[in-house]
């Protein structure tokens, strides 16, 4: 079933039908277009928006459907062209398979910064600071020292790019760029683009732009980095940029956690005797939302009155109807109410400090409900190695606690969720230790 189109995806379509864009393509390769006339054309939309596509999957059906991406090259300037490759993107490593992170300790004593955000951060900004603050950015990078020098909302230099497609050279000058934070040492320059939520993709314009400019300011040697925070654990890649747009690729990604336990204590033999279990609540819908730590991240601006699903997809970049997926899994686990509002268990969670103790809550949570603890003991019988689980004995566990409420492929698409909840389960519990 195709899937309901968005305001944006009818914006495009407007102005595609207006200014005749995609035979202007299809003659020349690319076609440019001024943020005035976007707005024009779309009926008053904003451009900036129209042309924010920082993830893959925020593409308009227009540009998937014809293989199109979109770049900036002057304020209010952009430029549409063929992607047949989709190279804007960079895909990366699946986060869902990462395993256990690794323990870092800080060089600092971080209790001693009373203001400091030590919990769960739910700003970019706050998790860039803990990660310098620390020194996590530092050793990382293989660096002694580093110093803040420029972050924010400026313009680019002037800088020539090759288009992916049709291989047109064009010019990049004055384009606004937005940089989460730059670092210089004596003997490196740190880019750091930052995220809220692990992610599959990014455009590659975030840290390509920013590289340009810091390219024409210095010799030294430039680390590009993307820093992603997700209910207390830190993802860190570094790149190497080329000359051209599309030359970039990752060198290394780790996975750490500050000053605490990396996984939490939970022997299920053990739990399946503490924690019992409550009815299934039809009334709530069934997870479709993959990622635990970005459910907990939902959870965090549900405490600071950040509900609605406009903001959370500006805020984690995933498409509209995601929102609703992840409001429900918080729901769903008990961790917010109806209004999207804080239980007293989902307060509970947010005032551990510790990622450990945050697992331990989830983790007897998710004993409580039926289909999730059925699914438990199978991944327990097989010893606790998630992908031996097939995807079909997940969807026959959640037919038996909600039977004749899906489709087959809906069933299996719901398993998925239930597959990639397994694997966090794993990578951030030892099943062979005893919990309080």
């Amino acid at each position: 079933m195709a899937k309901a189109s968005t305001k944006i995806d009818d914006a495009w379509q407007k102005v595609s039908d207006r200014t005749g864009l995609l035979q202007k393509i299809k003659e020349a390769g690319c076609c440019f277009i001024t943020a005035k006339e976007l707005q024009r054309f779309s009926d008053e939309h904003q451009a900036r928006l129209m042309a924010k596509m920082d993830f893959d999957h925020q593409r308009p059906r227009l540009f998937k459907d014809n293989k199109l991406n979109i770049l900036p090259l002057k304020r209010g300037d952009y430029v549409v062209f063929e992607d047949p490759d989709n190279v804007c993107y960079y895909d990366l490593p699946n986060f869902y398979e990462k395993g256990q992170p690794t323990a870092f300790s800080p060089k600092k004593d971080l209790r001693a910064l009373d203001t400091l955000q030590k919990q769960v951060c739910s700003t970019e900004q706050d998790a860039l600071r803990l990660a310098f603050l620390s020194s996590l950015l530092q050793t990382f990078c293989t660096t002694e020292e580093l110093f803040e020098t420029k972050s924010g909302r400026f313009g680019s230099n002037k800088f020539e790019l090759k288009l992916p497609g049709c291989g047109k050279l064009i010019e990049v000058d004055q384009s606004q760029i937005e940089v989460d934070q730059i670092y210089e040492s004596n003997d490196a320059v740190v880019l750091v683009e930052a995220k809220i939520g692990f992610h599959k993709d990014f455009h590659v314009r975030q840290l390509f732009y920013p590289f340009c400019w810091i390219r024409q300011q210095t010799k030294k040697r430039i680390v590009p980095i993307l820093l992603c925070y997700s209910n207390g654990e830190f993802q860190l890649t570094e790149f190497a940029i080329g000359e051209q747009f599309h030359n970039i690729q990752h060198i290394r990604q780790d996975y750490f956690v500050i000053d605490e336990y990396v996984v939490a204590r939970g022997d299920l033999s053990v739990l399946t005797k503490l924690v019992g279990t409550a009815e299934e609540d039809l009334s709530v819908p069934f997870p479709q939302a993959d990622d635990m730590d970005k459910v907990v991240d939902v959870v965090r601006l549900a405490q600071r009155g950040i509900t609605d699903p406009d903001r959370l997809v500006e805020m984690f970049g995933f498409v509209r109807r995601q929102a609703s997926y992840y409001r429900d899994a918080a729901r769903y686990l008990g961790l917010i109410d109806a209004r999207g509002k804080l239980t007293k268990y989902g307060g509970r969670l947010l005032s551990e400090r510790y990622r450990v103790n945050r697992t331990e809550m989830i983790l007897k949570r998710l004993l409580m409900r039926p289909a999730i603890r059925e699914a438990m003991l199978l991944l327990e019988s097989r010893k606790f190695d998630a992908e031996s689980i097939a995807v079909k004995d997940l969807a026959a566990i959640i037919d038996r606690h909600r039977p004749g409420e899906f489709t087959q492929n809906t069933l299996e698409r719901r398993a998925y969720t239930i597959r990639n909840w397994l694997r966090w389960l794993v990578a951030n519990c030892d099943f062979g230790l005893a919990i309080k």
